[in-house]
């Protein structure tokens, strides 16, 4: 999930929990990369499945807004994205969609103060939350 990347109120416990599993495959791809065996991550978008549906049940009001402006993708689409990527001997990342690709390669900028605390530390700027 994109929620690895980009944390987002309403992801407390979600956004952790695919973080760690990301960890988890650098570690895992960089110990069997000798051996021929790589790992490959997948950022899935909304897909709609049934989990899907039940996930939408419970959603808080942030992640709603988060997620109302784009329609979920079909799981043929998902699929045939993971796929086409193992094909065709993709990188570590897998996404869908164009907003997934850049988020998953630029979303260090974006997380919480991440990109404004390099820039204030450059600027010699010793608290960030003076500037934002």
């Amino acid at each position: 999930s994109l929620a690895a990347i980009i944390p987002a109120a309403g992801f407390t416990i979600y956004a952790p929990t695919k973080a760690a599993l990301v960890a988890f495959c650098h570690s895992l791809d960089m110990e069997s990369a000798s051996k021929g065996v790589r790992a490959q991550v997948v950022y899935p978008p909304d897909v709609a499945t049934p989990g899907f549906d039940k996930e939408n049940e419970v959603k808080s009001e942030e992640c709603k807004k988060i997620c109302e402006g784009s329609p979920p993708f079909t799981a043929a689409q998902m699929g045939k994205a993971i796929a086409d990527s193992l094909e065709a001997g993709g990188g570590f990342t897998i996404t869908l969609g164009f907003d997934g690709w850049l988020l998953a390669r630029l979303g260090a900028m974006m997380q919480p103060n991440t990109f404004l605390s390099g820039v204030a530390e450059l600027l010699g700027v010793t608290t960030v939350s003076r500037i934002i």
